[in-house]
Parts: C-alpha cells; sequence; structure tokens
C-alpha cells in the first residue's frame, strides 16, 4: 500500500528489548521477533527497526544489567546487517541508553 502510494517507510517502530533483562527466554523471544520485523522490513524497503535498550531492573546503573543489554544489542545489530539494515533506539528515561554511571562511581 506503502509503495502504491509513493511513501518511502523509513522506520519500524517496536518495544522489542524492553524485558530483556527479565531472562534468557526473553532476550530470546526479542531476537525472534527483531528478525520477524527485519524480514517485515526488507519487504518494505525499510531499513531502520527501533528496539528498546532494556528496562532497569535495579533503581540505577549495574554494570551486569549494562553488559547484558549490550551483548543483546549486539546480536540485534549483527541480524540487522545481514538485511542490509540499522538498529536505532531512543533515549529513555529508566532505560540503559538514558542511564550511565557517574565517573568514579
Amino acid at each position: 500500500m506503502a509503495a502504491e502510494h509513493k511513501l518511502a517507510l523509513p522506520l519500524i517502530y517496536t518495544a522489542l528489548g524492553g524485558n530483556i533483562l527479565s531472562g534468557d527466554k526473553q532476550r530470546a523471544e526479542g531476537l525472534e521477533g527483531v528478525e520477524r520485523f527485519l524480514a517485515i522490513g526488507d519487504a518494505m524497503s525499510c531499513k531502520m527497526i527501533k528496539v528498546t535498550a532494556g528496562r532497569l531492573q535495579k533503581s540505577a546503573f549495574q554494570l551486569d544489567e549494562a553488559r547484558t543489554v549490550a551483548a543483546w544489542l549486539a546480536q540485534v545489530c549483527d541480524r540487522a546487517a545481514r538485511h542490509g539494515a540499522r538498529v536505532v533506539t531512543e533515549i529513555h528515561f529508566g532505560q540503559y541508553f538514558e542511564t550511565a554511571p557517574w565517573p568514579g562511581a
């Protein structure tokens, strides 16, 4: 329908990744969802997908959580690269792209 009306779709906006700190099952399901949306993006000539960077599980930045988020995002980026797509996220309160440790903390 978009092509029919000469509309380009620059981004697929998902909430995938919001629960990746809940466990291995959630991380795996999130990757399956990313793969599904990348395939949809291929069909729609859309080469960007938005994911969420994990909601803080503790009250402040925790290095173990940040490592988990970074590893999951790396897997997402690897999958996106195979589709010639890019991954984007928004800076959002209470997620790891908004929260960072202070130097010396």
